[in-house]
């Protein structure tokens, strides 16, 4: 079995997404809280050390259908959250948890209806952040 290393760099991305969950962050959102923090890291390293923390289950990645970033959250099960689907920001990128009892009766209904098992945590919705919703409201 291969060693497993603790690079300071692991640790010190670790704890960014740690200190934001349960948030979804980019690699670009997790390179400027450690450069707030005034540490020397690039975002090549940045993405290495993700994809090594998502081989190894410690982190969960979010894969955009349309192609854009991918975002990251802490997976450690101590504070795992249930069931939620995804809100994603066709404006600004931000992806918010979401839990709502409407869509798991929909889900519900789907799977004895339908036969169709739903996977809350990769199923997205896209539209508009109240943020963006008001700054488009405020340009009128």
């Amino acid at each position: 079995m291969p060693r497993i290393y603790n690079t300071r760099q692991q640790k010190l991305v670790l704890s960014c997404l740690k200190s934001d969950y349960p948030s979804h962050m980019t690699a670009e959102d997790i390179l400027l809280k450690l450069r707030e923090k005034d540490e020397k890291i690039g975002l090549t390293t940045v993405y290495r050390t993700l994809d090594k923390l998502v081989s190894r289950g410690i982190v969960i990645k979010f894969s955009m259908p349309n192609g854009t970033k991918a975002c990251y959250k802490f997976a450690d099960s101590d504070c795992a959250l249930g069931e939620h689907y995804h809100l994603l920001c066709t404006d600004c990128g931000r992806m918010i948890h979401f839990e709502c009892t409407h869509l798991d009766n929909l889900s519900q209904h789907i799977l004895s209806e339908h036969l169709f098992s739903i996977d809350s945590f990769k199923t997205v919705f896209y539209g508009k952040c109240s943020n963006c919703t008001l700054n488009e409201d405020n340009a009128k």
